[in-house]
């Protein structure tokens, strides 16, 4: 019957092209006119595929049952699902991708009117939205440029939009550096880039960020700090690496009253120890100084992302994370008063942090205005921690919540809008059993959603979240589906929006699935 009701609403479409476009109807069942007109057109009017919660901007593809199982003919495209489930397809992707994912946690701008996702394979394209307008194709770039936590950012005011354009071998070098791209949001025209970049921070009217220069033997021997305010690029600082040492790492936070914080990381091959340096960097004076350092345990590693600074909004704080050794990507974390520039441990190890394969824990999320940093801390024993730390409260102990048993993950996290609610997809994975859960950083206890066979895919917009959800007919030997369903966050309200197979003679047939990517609205 949901099929009937959303067939019949389809050819309501069609109809209304036919009385208001002519001879667009012809076009349009080719499945081509969605790839090449403007959405502005009356056969499918904003206000009416965004409605009161807006719609889904997803990754569908036909004839696989999950990410990862569809072959190389089968890209898939881009589509928009409504809230009454009926799809409005985009763009078709180019052959071969088999990634399509948000440019990192920071892939919508502040003011919910862009996104920036990427699809491709090890290389592939960033593409923007606007508002519900179709994809734009901005850059052919590496998948590192969308791994999260600082190489893709909006400014504050959404006009901008970063990120580092990675060397194609940067994941097998000693540091990963590329290009930094700076555009305006609204054209994404080219404002400004910025060779062997290794790290940014974009602020409204400033970007500051950290360039390495190697020397004959291809040591990173230099590491040049350097702000632009929009018009000019000014060195502030050149800083070099201990003997016999070269840099491997850095990260930048531009601060309130002029003022960078730079954590660089550095490797000595004569003894292989790693250490990591912080530094305090005054703009108007163009000095650079070591306000605190320590080795570490293993080192830097370029294709996981262990040096990330998070920020207070008002620049009073900041934490930075630093390796540990247990793994590629996990590490400590330190929190610093800007007041003293003095760092102290918050976490010693196992933050999960990105890297180039997915995680099976989220990594870290900070909330929209900025004051509660989200991630998951995990073990030797596979025990996994959701920790929420309040930025604008140093003096407080992070707040702890365990994922379950042993080996449960916590596979996904997104803040609600208001910052007010973390919502958590925490337990089993690979469809085993698991549940939304949502928190209230602030304080209070945390409370179950709904319970499910979730995916790791959920995005929140409002009181709705959209996510994946395994079905499972009551004959075994029938197998998984993976359905895209909404609830809203106290639980009460179930739909399904897209349904992931047709079930015949109660067997499962034309597999299909939909991932959600973000929430759109005009």
């Amino acid at each position: 019957m949901k099929f009937i009701r959303r067939l019949s609403g389809f050819i309501v479409v069609l109809l209304l092209i036919a009385v208001l476009g002519g001879g667009y109807l012809l076009y349009f069942t080719a499945y081509e006119l969605p790839f090449e007109l403007p959405f502005d057109l009356p056969f499918l009017p904003e206000d009416e595929m965004a409605g009161e919660s807006g719609s889904v901007l997803v990754w569908t593809v036909e004839g696989a049952s999950a990410p990862g199982q569809q072959t190389a003919s089968q890209p898939g495209r881009i589509a928009l699902i409504d809230m009454g489930g009926a799809l409005f397809p985009l763009m078709d992707l180019p052959e071969g991708t088999s990634t399509v994912m948000p440019c990192g946690e920071a892939a919508q701008s502040p003011d919910g009117r862009y996104f920036a996702f990427y699809a491709g394979r090890d290389t592939g394209s960033l593409y923007l939205m606007d508002g519900l307008q179709p994809p734009q194709a901005v850059d052919e770039v590496q998948r590192a440029a969308c791994m999260g936590n600082g190489t893709f950012a909006f400014s504050p005011d959404s006009t901008r939009l970063a990120y580092i354009d990675y060397a194609a071998a940067a994941s097998g070098n000693d540091f990963a550096a590329g290009t930094l791209k700076i555009a305006d949001a609204a054209s994404t025209t080219t404002l400004f880039e910025a060779e062997r970049v290794t790290a940014f921070d974009v602020r409204d009217e400033r970007v500051g960020y950290v360039s390495f220069f190697t020397d004959d033997d291809g040591d990173a021997d230099e590491a040049v700090i350097t702000i632009w305010d929009g018009d000019t690029a000014s060195e502030l600082a050149v800083l070099r690496p201990d003997e016999p040492c070269a840099f491997v790492s850095s990260s930048v936070a531009v601060l309130a009253q002029d003022v960078l914080s730079v954590v660089l990381g550095q490797q000595c091959s004569s003894t292989g120890q790693g250490s990591w340096q912080l530094y305090r960097v005054d703009v108007a004076a163009g000095t650079a100084e070591l306000r605190d350092e320590d080795d570490i345990v293993g080192n830097f590693q370029t294709f996981g992302r262990t040096n990330v600074q998070f920020a207070a909004p008002d620049g009073s704080a900041f934490a930075f994370t630093a390796p540990d050794g247990v793994v590629a990507n996990t590490a400590g974390l330190f929190a610093v008063d800007t007041s003293d520039f003095a760092p102290r441990q918050i976490i010693d190890r196992q933050i999960v942090m990105p890297a180039n394969t997915v995680p099976a824990n989220a990594t870290p999320h900070l909330s929209p205005d900025g004051r509660w940093l989200a991630f998951v801390q995990t073990s030797p024993g596979f025990e996994n921690t959701l920790v929420i730390y309040d930025l604008s409260d140093l003096t407080q102990r992070p707040t702890e919540f365990s994922a379950g048993s042993p080996g449960d993950t916590i596979s996904a996290l997104a803040f609600t809008s208001d910052s007010r609610q973390l919502l958590a997809v925490a337990g089993g994975d690979e469809t085993a059993n698991n549940a939304i859960v949502r928190f209230e950083p602030g304080g209070g206890e945390p409370a179950v959603v709904v319970r499910g066979h979730h995916s790791n895919r959920m995005v929140v917009n409002g009181d709705v979240i959209a996510v994946g959800d395994w079905q499972f007919l009551e004959d075994d030997n029938e197998p998984p589906y993976l359905a895209l369903v909404t609830a809203s966050t106290d639980g009460m309200t179930l739909n399904t929006l897209f349904e992931g197979a047709t079930i015949q003679d109660v067997e499962v047939t034309e597999q299909r699935f939909a991932v959600p990517l973000a929430f759109r609205r005009p």
